[in-house]
């Protein structure tokens, strides 16, 4: 499924990503996830990745992510072999969209 991103920028990019899979495939998504998580960390322009699975719902993902630069990730990262190979391969598991949220950091906010 495609992501629906607000419009970005060569600025940095920060967003919070929920990600609900199927039961009968969140054992594959989790052998996925494992693979792509280090490759896309190892990214120059990956300033953190974190990802989390929800406790109290099993095969909820949360996915959080800070890229140098919110045109670099798009136009460059999300085109690598991997990154497409992981999003080819998960695309069927998604039970729903994932809801992506690109955030403005409080920390830089006046």
């Amino acid at each position: 499924m495609p992501e629906m991103m607000p419009p970005i920028n060569n600025g940095e990019l920060f967003m919070c990503n929920t990600l609900t899979i199927r039961p009968e495939c969140r054992l594959e998504y989790l052998r996925e996830l494992q693979t792509v998580l280090p490759q896309a960390k190892a990214l120059p322009g990956c300033l953190l990745l974190e990802c989390g699975e929800k406790i109290d719902a099993p095969g909820t993902f949360i996915l959080t992510e800070r890229w140098r630069s919110g045109n670099e990730y798009v136009n460059e990262y999300l085109t690598l072999p991997f990154y497409q190979e992981y999003l080819a391969k998960t695309a069927a598991m998604y039970e729903g969209p994932r809801d992506v949220a690109v955030l403005s950091s409080v920390e830089t906010m006046s």
